[in-house]
């Protein structure tokens, strides 16, 4: 799912040969992703049934499977078309959904005891403190400015379409640096 996810967003960030080859990575994982989604669907719903209760108490859950399936089976469409973000949505479309299949299926579990429900660590029995949720809180707001301005700054630096001796002159002169 997340290497097909990459090679999508490779073929937005490449031009040339390197965007050919991320759109062969990007097929052939979604081969593997749609094999590997569908088997591992059958052997969860014949090893735990449980897992999928929540989806006929909750209906507005089945939005989650559509949304997953949607971008599995638009992602070839999209990687035939010359759209280059068409790719890159539809595998967030997909992800979004597996994580919401994953949460939904799961709730109000984190860990399901495969002995005992009552030993399963549910949101509420696996909480922390109010102080340590306070401590965090006042941390994250201190830590987030610093990742989202990174992260900024890096996107920053490799806005525009890469090329492939552009990419290999850089990492020469880095390999020629550390050594």
């Amino acid at each position: 799912m997340f290497t097909m996810h990459g090679a999508a967003f490779l073929m937005v960030e490449n031009v040339g040969e390197l965007k050919a080859k991320a759109r062969g990575w990007a097929r052939n994982s979604w081969l593997a992703y749609v094999f590997l989604f569908i088997i591992a669907t059958a052997w969860s719903y014949v090893s735990s049934p449980g897992l999928f209760v929540n989806f006929f108490n909750y209906p507005i859950l089945w939005i989650f499977p559509l949304a997953a399936v949607a971008g599995m089976a638009y992602f070839p469409v999209a990687l035939k078309g010359q759209s280059n973000s068409r790719p890159v949505l539809t595998s967030g479309l997909s992800i979004i959904g597996i994580l919401g299949i994953v949460g939904g299926s799961l709730f109000p579990y984190l860990v399901p005891a495969s002995n005992n429900p009552q030993y399963g660590l549910t949101i509420f029995n696996s909480s922390s403190s109010e102080l340590t949720l306070t401590v965090m809180l006042i941390l994250a707001l201190i830590g987030m400015p610093l990742v989202l301005g990174y992260t900024g700054y890096i996107y920053y630096k490799f806005l525009g379409a890469q090329r492939l001796p552009d990419l290999e002159s850089r990492l020469q002169l880095a390999v020629n640096r550390v050594f």
